[in-house]
């Protein structure tokens, strides 16, 4: 046996990121060769795929809880990671191991030989490798960008499900929500159901579930979602189930995605049976990272990936109704490939006090243009703009000045959730 290429996971991550001369490049060809290789007799486990503009991660993470919960072995595959490459893929209830990550690493580049792969695309290949040697009863993979040309599509899902649909990687899905409903709409097989989780007036989705003899199922038209005061009911025309916890402990869009994970598990009864009891246990103990979460209490610190204008716009929602006493302080660094000046408009008027931050990637956006952008679309006067070279700066001098009743909010991108997420580890 020869030995390993690399024995860290960190050098395998930097090596795969050299592997393709572009970081995305749309097409099914050369990973699902390399699956062949992989995997002669096919990917064994029922597989659900969850594609969307925002929700994906959230509705992979409750599916993976209900499912545990019920006793099956599940594995969850999402991205991007925040801290390590090893959060993409969990398996019941913990992220892989190193030693386990580190033979799957070996598998995809013996079988990958001289074809060329993204890094998502090796990434993805890892992760059926490891749930295969698993043994999975049950597979979730959140598809990564778009759907009809993404990795994940290389599978046949059991259902998919379509969280929402709006304007984000326009330089890859087209910059009008039809053009980029085509590509999610790429998930569809001919057969099985898709839960569909946007506007149900959006038709497109549902004209490929025609087009395509599949089965769709849309939220406020077979199924919806019914809040009381500190639960939820999931109702459709012949079936409700009653005293739901409230998905990470939040409404809005979370019970729309929360609604749309208990649809696809009602689906799939025949084959993977949940109880109401597990039901009830997996939405009560579902957690994700970066997603509106708490980080510290006086002040309240609050961290979430939101990049887009329904995610900033769900984010805004969380600090309506958490809003405290004192000032809300923003820290923000963003892409320049995104909606930078719509999305921060959002919030725009909560916010006493501005910390814009460059974040300082290729992709990265200047903190002078954030600042340009917010100038342009602000809906209300704006209060206190400060600039910044890192976000790490920005948000040293917000804590050291920040009272304990303000609420501080960090937002705009995995990279800046990442960075503080790795500060507030390592502080005492």
């Amino acid at each position: 046996m020869t030995d390993p290429l690399f024995t860290q996971v960190d050098d395998w991550v930097d090596y795969i990121q050299t592997l393709h001369a572009r970081e995305i490049e749309m097409g099914l060809e050369r990973v699902a060769q390399v699956y062949e290789r992989l995997f002669d007799d096919g990917f064994a486990p029922v597989v659900i795929s969850v594609a969307g503009t925002n929700g994906k991660g959230s509705c992979a993470e409750l599916l993976r809880a209900c499912y545990v919960a019920a006793g099956f072995r599940v594995g969850k595959y999402t991205s991007p990671h925040l801290l390590r490459f090893n959060e993409r893929i969990v398996v019941g209830e913990q992220s892989v191991t190193d030693r386990h990550l580190m033979r799957a690493f070996e598998r995809v580049e013996v079988a990958r030989g001289a074809t060329p792969l993204t890094y998502f695309e090796f990434g993805t290949l890892v992760a059926l490798v490891v749930m295969s040697e698993a043994d999975v009863d049950v597979a979730i993979m959140e598809v990564g960008l778009g759907g009809r040309l993404d990795a994940v599509n290389i599978l046949d899902s059991a259902i998919s499900i379509i969280t929402s649909i709006s304007i984000d990687h326009t330089a890859w899905l087209g910059s009008t929500l039809e053009q980029i409903a085509v590509e999610k709409a790429g998930i569809v097989r001919s057969g099985c159901a898709v839960v569909i989780g946007t506007d149900p007036s959006f038709e497109i989705l549902v004209e490929a579930c025609q087009q395509r003899g599949a089965v769709p199922i849309r939220r406020d038209v077979d199924f919806k979602p019914k809040q009381t005061d500190r639960t939820w009911s999931w109702c459709k025309y012949d079936r409700q189930i009653d005293d739901l916890p409230l998905p990470f402990g939040q409404t809005g869009v979370q019970l729309q995605n929360a609604a749309c994970v208990v649809a696809a598990i009602e689906h799939l009864q025949s084959q993977l049976a949940v109880s109401d009891k597990a039901l009830r246990s997996g939405l009560r103990q579902a957690s994700l990272a970066g997603r509106a979460q708490v980080i510290a209490e006086a002040p309240y610190v609050v961290v979430d990936v939101a990049h887009n204008q329904d995610s900033v716009r769900s984010l805004r929602d969380f600090i309506e109704r958490n809003l405290p006493e004192g000032r809300v302080i923003v820290v923000c660094g963003m892409l320049k490939d995104k909606e930078i000046g719509v999305s921060l408009s959002e919030i725009q008027p909560l916010v006493d006090q501005w910390h814009l931050a460059t974040i300082n990637v290729e992709r990265g956006a200047t903190a002078d243009a954030l600042e340009l952008e917010l100038q342009a679309t602000a809906k209300t006067a704006l209060n206190e703009v400060s600039l910044w070279n890192d976000v790490q700066a920005a948000y040293d001098h917000v804590m050291q000045t920040a009272s304990e009743d303000d609420c501080v909010v960090i937002f705009g991108s995995f990279y800046v959730v990442a960075d503080i997420l790795a500060h507030h580890q390592r502080s005492p």
